[in-house]
């Protein structure tokens, strides 16, 4: 079985499968893991997941024809794509007006994330020392991330933000050493070969991250649109229109957009005119 899948990967599979097994055994838990799988299989979420899949299928296909490409990465590689780039990309997709700039959270959350990822899952430990680290990191995990918008757990989130950090500069410090021993036993070649990778991935799948941030954030402007039109059509296409001229295809236009439109909001649905919100976008390609 290791010689497929990591220890890593084993253990977390295991793990998986307790989980889904203690969901089946609860009240109405089975209920539950079936609208789960309803949810997840939900066009709006499996389309986008099958185009990523597309699109990696692409590159793999293309990264055949270099002469260090090896097959036994296109697991990883399927796994990166599920497990690092989907939820990235859907979170770029659900970025809210105060958030940072679309350049910001790339390179926080995709470029950083996907080496991470591959170095830390390139070089895994003993069966046993994984079974052991990986439900540690995972409580740590959603410790950090519970409820964090509350202000009353801001001082906690410190704490957890700080144990989170020293956990993984450990992790990190006992990979690189891990690291060390697969460069010893198997030449640098193969590390080479599998950081080169996601470098390449990550690169490359920009282009998708940015057009599904930028659809979500027309999909939510147009939703507006749709009811301050009081669930009308009539005109809802000109409207649209207009504001695809005033931002086209950027990021930035778009959050500005979106800022002046929650602010002048009231305004606009209380009046319900067209001619008043054509105004607004006039103003607005003028600022």
């Amino acid at each position: 079985m290791f010689e497929l899948f990591s220890t890593r990967e084993v253990a977390s599979g295991i793990y998986l499968l307790l989980l889904l097994l203690w969901l089946i055994l609860k009240n109405d838990g089975a209920r539950a893991v079936i609208a789960l799988l309803k949810t997840v299989f939900k066009p709006i979420i499996i389309i986008p997941v099958f185009c990523l899949l597309g699109y990696a299928a692409l590159l793999v296909y293309g990264l055949q024809f270099i002469q260090f490409w090896e097959w036994d990465l296109l697991k990883d590689v399927v796994i990166w794509v599920l497990f690092v780039a989907t939820p990235i990309c859907f979170k770029a997709g659900t970025r809210k007006i105060k958030d940072y700039p679309f350049k910001q959270m790339v390179i926080d959350n995709f470029l950083w994330s996907a080496i991470l990822e591959f170095f830390v899952g390139a070089f895994t430990f003993s069966f046993l020392t994984e079974m052991i680290i990986l439900p540690v990191f995972t409580f740590i995990t959603i410790l950090k991330d519970y409820d964090r918008d509350n202000p009353k757990h801001k001082q906690y989130q410190k704490v957890f933000d700080g144990i989170a950090t020293v956990a993984g500069l450990l992790l990190l410090v006992f990979t690189a050493k891990e690291a060390v021993t697969t460069v010893t036993k198997d030449g640098a070649i193969s590390l080479l070969v599998s950081f080169s990778v996601p470098a390449i991935f990550s690169v490359f799948f920009l282009p998708i991250v940015y057009a599904l941030a930028v659809t979500a954030k027309y999909h939510d402007l147009f939703v507006r649109l749709y009811i301050r039109n009081h669930m009308s059509n009539d005109g809802l296409g000109r409207k649209k229109s207009e504001v695809f001229l005033a931002c086209g295809l950027s990021y930035r236009k778009l959050q500005r957009f979106e800022q002046a439109d929650s602010q002048y909001i009231s305004t606009i649905c209380a009046a319900n005119d067209d001619d008043s919100f054509y105004e607004f976008v006039t103003n607005f390609n003028r600022t």
